[in-house]
């Protein structure tokens, strides 16, 4: 009698052997027969899945997981096999739902779900994840998932999911981080992050906010500082930077975030923004900056720096970029007009064709002069 062949034979021998022989005998086993199945690109798999499913629970979960890496990105490996290993959880379920090529609805759905959060955390890194799929994984509200999904590069981030994280990441640096690294997200849509920009980004998120007023045309913001609260807030900078930025947070009808993120910002850019937005001209947003004491006055590269931001950034412009994250209190009502939205009208400054500006030396050189 001949002997049968050595490759996908005798299985049902080989499991009693396994079995009778132990866990050891089991691991050998299941790794020999998963390497020969893989090296064949799933030929014999009939004969391999009832093994592969005998023994599975015999092994350790190291092993399961070796396994698993061996298995999940061969197409042909039986779909009952894969839900097998899912349904070991831990790192197996991780595995699966990384590394299956063609992950199973089902699987999807129960991964959208899963108790443990590394499971759905593999889900929103996938390159094919679903509009759906994002809204259920960002509704599970959890910092480190949106971390994911904010990384994910090889995925279009729908619209509603992305004003989620746009929204989560004000108050989460290392989200925010992720969200501006991403090339695919219009700058204007991440304005509201102005605050957790680089120098770069703020540039690109100006540019692309002047851009758009000027391809539509859209009007200046209708609330503008008074001649009697722009001379407040030109007494208040005597006080120092602190006493500015809270008279210019109530004369800007804006709250404590507002106050809060002026405070913490360095370059000062929030400040000249938001005095922009109110109408000051430059030669008296730059006067009242210099007049704080502040840091930045001291500082003659960055304050030039400055200077020259507040020469190039239109009111609409400053104002949608300030509105974005500190919107007024009477626009949080629903009766504040919204520069960025608003048709008609033609911004103040940028006209092709104008006579030359001041440049920030010349500006700066004027108000040390005036002072």
């Amino acid at each position: 009698m001949s002997p049968r062949p050595a490759r996908f034979s005798a299985f049902d021998d080989l499991a009693l052997t396994a079995q009778s022989g132990g866990p050891g005998l089991a691991r050998a086993t299941l790794k020999v027969q998963t390497e020969l199945f893989v090296q064949h690109a799933g030929q014999g798999d009939a004969e391999f899945l009832p093994l592969a499913l005998t023994l599975l629970p015999m092994v350790d979960e190291a092993t399961v997981r070796e396994i698993a890496l061996k298995l999940c990105p061969v197409p042909e490996t039986p779909a009952a096999l894969i839900e097998a290993l899912f349904a070991r959880g831990g790192g197996v379920a991780e595995t699966v739902v990384a590394d299956v090529r063609n992950l199973p609805a089902r699987l999807r759905q129960a991964a959208l779900g899963h108790g443990d959060p590394r499971v759905p955390s593999r889900l929103a890194a996938r390159s094919d994840l679903s509009d759906a799929e994002q809204l259920h994984l960002i509704g599970r509200a959890e910092p480190a998932l949106a971390i994911v999904l904010a990384q994910n590069h090889s995925v279009e981030l729908s619209r509603p999911v992305v004003a989620a994280l746009i929204g989560a990441a004000r108050h989460d640096a290392a989200l925010a981080e992720a969200m501006l690294a991403r090339t695919d997200i219009d700058p204007v849509v991440i304005t509201p992050l102005y605050q957790a920009a680089s120098t770069g980004q703020r540039a690109r998120i100006r540019t692309a906010i002047e851009r758009r007023i000027a391809e539509r045309g859209l009007s200046l913001p209708h609330r503008e500082a008074s001649e009697a609260e722009q001379a407040r807030l030109m007494e208040a900078s005597l006080d120092g930077m602190p006493a500015l930025i809270a008279d210019l947070a109530l004369v800007s009808e804006r709250d404590g975030d507002f106050v809060s993120a002026a405070a913490g910002d360095p370059t000062r850019e929030i400040v000249a923004l938001a005095l922009v937005g109110l109408g000051l001209r430059p030669e008296d947003t730059t006067r009242m900056l210099l007049r704080t004491g502040d840091a930045l006055a001291r500082d003659s590269q960055a304050l030039h720096a400055l200077v020259d931001i507040v020469r190039s950034t239109s009111r609409a412009s400053a104002e949608t970029i300030i509105a974005a994250s500190w919107p007024r209190r009477s626009a949080r009502a629903g009766t504040q007009h919204v520069p960025a939205m608003a048709p008609g009208g033609n911004t103040s400054r940028g006209v092709p064709g104008a006579t030359r500006k001041p440049g920030s030396r010349d500006i700066i050189d004027q108000v040390r002069a005036r002072s």
